[in-house]
């Protein structure tokens, strides 16, 4: 990498054309064939697993009448995600992408085809009785899903980078981000709205909503079969050598450790999960307690809430489509990332639920812009052969969320005991908010190559590679 003066420095790269002004420029991802079925089949997928997730909670609520239960299956999703997407990474960098993901997705289908069926066995009463749906299926079920999709996920954003060039990889990147980020707003709502027209109880809904779910996924399926294969897809055939999947593993490593963006980028998104979202859980805690509503009250402003959540994430992923071709995005990131800890802090000192929903459609938006603004920068810098191995560690910070809740439900539980429920709910949302505005502060301050990054320049040598074909139509 080019460095003068001890520092790190970018230079701009001169072989880009102008991208086309307005709407075109910013979906222009959308010119290239295999992202728009990768497109279709990432929003098929989310929107058929956040349906299923809310399919399988309440069916779970209605099996057992379990909280504790129904808390126990929604998490099992995220156990393999603390190891297993460094296991995808390194094989999305030596093996065919396109066939890893055929192989994830006929997966992930055979699984949730096989779970509509124990669905089916159980609401009709046929077939052995082991194999009728029993609430521990779902334990089984999401381990295993989570298993295949911790090793899947890596593979997906490295295929973005095998089919984008340079200049459309910032549109694929915040168009991704829609068809992850409104889907799971939509999902939850289109299963309920599907359980009222059914209506009855799980026998009833059951087994056609876990059917539909299954053919969701095939569609993805589908969609991985029909993109056009290209050369970039398989970036194991241009490595001069090959060493054990642990090499490839410490190669990665010691890129992200030698090159100050990468490493800024991967250490943020992990005060984001752990310090900035490690406290969402108790948000019900404040529509109930902190707002002093009660109950049945704060039930109905808990609902309010998660509507606002919902709100602000998806006019965050709108915001950064718009914004997608943004050339300074270093000062952008950290500028939306400060605001966004900023709005954890005044959240957690509100008592106002008319305030509190503003400042928390303004935390969701601002976290989706800064998510999605980190991956567009790890997609810029990350070379072809080793973007597995780093988009993995974006895929690692996800299944730190169950630690991070095991965390901050402990520090919650402490502050709770010496200032009692309200305030030391609001105290322990408070101190992940100033931890992670400090953080941010940091950064921006110790970290000027990130402050002075922009998406128009290449850091040369170590990380800028040959952009991939788009395998356009001619």
């Amino acid at each position: 990498m080019a460095r003068r003066r001890g520092r790190e420095e970018f230079v701009p790269s001169p072989d880009d054309p102008p991208l086309p002004k307005g709407l075109k420029g910013t979906l222009i991802a959308f010119e290239v064939p295999n992202f728009r079925l990768l497109f279709a089949g990432r929003a098929t997928s989310n929107l058929a697993r956040q349906m299923r997730v809310f399919l399988r909670a309440w069916m779970v609520l209605e099996l057992t009448d379990s909280p504790f239960l129904m808390g126990v299956v929604a998490s099992s999703l995220s156990w393999p995600m603390l190891v297993l997407p460094f296991v995808g990474g390194v094989l999305a960098d030596r093996v065919d992408r396109k066939k890893l993901l055929q192989w994830t997705e006929s997966l992930l289908t055979i699984l949730w085809a096989a779970t509509a069926l124990t669905v089916f066995m159980g609401a009709w009463e046929f077939g052995p009785t082991l194999l009728r749906v029993q609430w521990w299926h779902f334990i089984i079920t999401s381990f295993i899903s989570g298993v295949v999709q911790s090793i899947g996920r890596p593979g997906h954003q490295a295929m973005i980078g095998s089919i984008m060039d340079r200049r459309r990889m910032p549109s694929a990147v915040a168009l991704d981000s829609i068809s992850d980020t409104w889907p799971r707003a939509a999902g939850p709502a289109v299963a309920a709205l599907a359980i009222w027209l059914v209506g009855g109880d799980w026998h009833t809904w059951g087994p056609w909503l876990f059917g539909l779910t299954s053919a969701g996924q095939f569609l993805t399926f589908l969609t991985i079969m029909l993109m056009r294969w290209q050369p970039t897809m398989n970036v194991s055939r241009g490595r001069e050598r090959r060493g054990s999947g642990w090499t490839d593993f410490i190669e990665g490593l010691k890129l992200i450790k030698s090159h100050s963006v990468l490493l800024s980028l991967v250490s943020m998104s992990f005060a984001f999960t752990l310090f900035a979202g490690g406290a969402g859980f108790l948000l019900p805690v404040f529509a109930r307690d902190v707002f002093g509503l009660g109950s049945e009250a704060g039930a109905a402003a808990f609902g309010v809430l998660s509507t606002a959540q919902t709100v602000g994430s998806s006019i965050g992923a709108a915001i950064n489509v718009a914004l997608a071709n943004f050339g300074s995005r270093g000062k952008l990131l950290l500028t939306v990332g400060f605001l966004h800890g900023i709005s954890v802090v005044i959240f957690s000192q509100s008592v106002i639920l008319g305030l509190s929903v503003v400042l928390i459609v303004t935390n969701s938006m601002t976290g989706v812009f800064f998510r999605t603004s980190q991956r567009m920068i790890l997609q810029h810098l990350a070379p072809n052969e080793m973007r597995g191995r780093v988009m993995a560690m974006d895929v690692f910070q996800q299944g730190l969320s169950p630690f991070g809740v095991l965390v901050w439900g402990t520090i919650a539980q402490l502050m709770q005991n010496q200032y009692g429920l309200a305030r030391g709910t609001q105290n322990t949302w408070l101190l992940g908010g100033v931890m992670y505005v400090l953080v941010i502060m940091a950064f921006f301050v110790f970290v000027p190559t990130l402050r002075r990054f922009s998406m128009d320049q290449v850091a040369p040598g170590r990380v800028a590679s040959s952009s991939p074909g788009t395998g356009a139509s001619p």
